[in-house]
């Protein structure tokens, strides 16, 4: 698992991204050196600026970075090209910047191959007590009786994860969203982003604490901005 957790990340980039949109290299070449720059500030080696045909999907706006090595690039939404000043834009990016600068996509994949093998090893002995027992007559492992009952697990275990994996994103965007401040010093700006993200994302502003604490990968609207003015 971890070897094709590897490879994916270095080969979606180059074969698996360019089968679900078109990449074009960023027209504005002052915008795409300003980019660069806030990259190499935080510790990304970047060498360009890519922008994807996102719009045809959706019309929610993003930026991300992806690869490993050499096939490592910033990419934007061209929802965030088109509908985003380039002061906005850059504290996006710098967000982004922010996930890479505090190892977040190595902690990412460390944490998700450890909850695999935490998963698996619970799964291994949950179906081994099972089959071992005899229960309800299942022959073994390879017991068809086995299909519904196993995902039942594997839908119990995915469960269970949702909360503590959320709480460590939120985490993660709150620093991240702390690296854009510091990288920038735009607290304005990063506000107007936020405005300006939720409602092109249709994002719920102030949404249930308990909904928020059970499901949102991210801190809410509210929140961030109230982190931003905290910080100014």
């Amino acid at each position: 698992m971890a070897i094709l957790a590897v490879g994916y990340a270095m080969l979606s980039p180059l074969v698996i991204d360019p089968l679900f949109n078109k990449f074009h290299r960023l027209e504005d070449r002052p915008l795409e050196e300003r980019l660069l720059a806030v990259a190499r500030e935080g510790g990304v080696p970047a060498t360009e600026v890519l922008v994807a045909d996102a719009s045809r999907r959706t019309r929610a706006v993003n930026a991300y970075f992806t690869g490993v090595g050499r096939t490592r690039r910033i990419v934007l939404y061209d929802t965030l090209v088109e509908k985003f000043p380039p002061d906005e834009i850059a504290l996006v990016v710098a967000h982004e910047v922010g996930h890479w600068k505090r190892h977040h996509v190595r902690w990412g994949l460390v944490m998700g191959l450890g909850a695999a093998v935490i998963g698996l090893l619970i799964a291994h002995l949950v179906l081994g007590r099972w089959t071992g027992g005899g229960f309800r007559g299942l022959a073994g492992r390879a017991d068809p009786a086995l299909v519904f009952p196993a995902y039942a697990l594997y839908l119990t275990l995915m469960t269970l994860a949702v909360v503590p994996t959320d709480v460590i994103s939120r985490h993660m965007e709150s620093q991240a969203d702390l690296t854009s401040l510091q990288l920038t010093g735009d607290t304005a700006d990063f506000v107007a982003a936020e405005v300006r993200l939720a409602r092109e994302n249709l994002s719920d502003v102030v949404p249930p604490g308990w909904i928020e604490f059970a499901l949102y990968t991210h801190p809410c609207t509210a929140r961030r901005i109230r982190m931003a003015e905290d910080y100014r």
